[in-house]
């Protein structure tokens, strides 16, 4: 296993859930894709005293039962599936992410919780949602939502043997409740899976919360940069001048 896994296990079971000694621990790993970061999550739960089962679900499973299956097998309920969750102390669920297009609404959408989210960032410029879909359009892009509502997103390019993750934005009236460190968790272990464990992304030092939260993923510090911002008509009238 990679340090990666191991890290973003230590996260989800000693900060996220404070699992403790003697806890009951179930983890859920959705497809196998997930394994990895699951085997980690059970070695974390186990290093922590607790009692981890796993549970196996696939959306290919469910398929064959629909396919195959007559009523009664489709009302059956296992014993593990009908008091899971009673048993537990601690719940982890370890899914994959489901692959959508970006389609207009859903730009228009990710374009809105972009400005709300950096409204009060000098820095950051305002986006309209035909920009955000032609930004997104060779990302890779893990969205947040509730009800098909998103709440979130987190975009992620290829940068030579790493990843970038250009932009992640939650909106402003769901932070401070998870759901940038949820994204943050799902990219981490999306570029692993395709371009190996190094990851590289921009902070603003003024951005205390994500500045402490990918400190607390292990990220580190290494370049810093400055950003200048002028009107168009300056920057024409400041080279007119050298010019002259």
């Amino acid at each position: 296993m990679t340090d990666l896994w191991h890290a973003l296990a230590d996260i989800l079971v000693n900060y996220s859930t404070k699992t403790r000694k003697g806890d009951r621990v179930l983890i859920t790993m959705v497809e196998t894709d997930t394994f990895p970061l699951a085997r980690a999550v059970y070695a974390a739960a186990v290093k922590a005293g607790a009692f981890p089962y796993i549970e196996f679900s696939s959306a290919y499973l469910e398929r064959d039962l629909m396919r195959y299956g007559d009523m009664e097998q489709l009302d059956w309920v296992t014993e593990p599936q009908a008091h899971g969750m009673e048993w537990a102390d601690v719940y982890i669920g370890v899914d994959v992410g489901r692959v959508r297009d970006v389609t207009a609404p859903l730009a228009e959408a990710f374009a809105g919780i972009h400005n709300r989210a950096y409204a009060g960032s000098a820095a950051a410029v305002p986006m309209t949602a035909a920009e955000m879909a032609e930004v997104l359009v060779p990302a890779l892009v893990l969205v947040a939502e509730r009800r098909g509502v998103p709440l979130g997103f987190c975009q992620i390019e290829p940068a030579g043997a790493a990843a970038w993750i250009e932009s992640i934005a939650v909106e402003p009236r769901e932070q401070g409740r998870g759901i940038g460190t949820l994204l943050m968790q799902h990219a981490l272990a999306e570029a692993a899976r395709r371009a190996g464990p190094r990851v590289r992304l921009a902070v603003s030092d003024r951005n205390a919360a994500a500045y402490a939260l990918y400190r607390r993923l292990g990220f580190t510090v290494t370049a810093k940069s400055a950003r200048y911002r002028a009107e168009r008509a300056m920057v024409l009238a400041a080279l007119e001048g050298a010019v002259r």
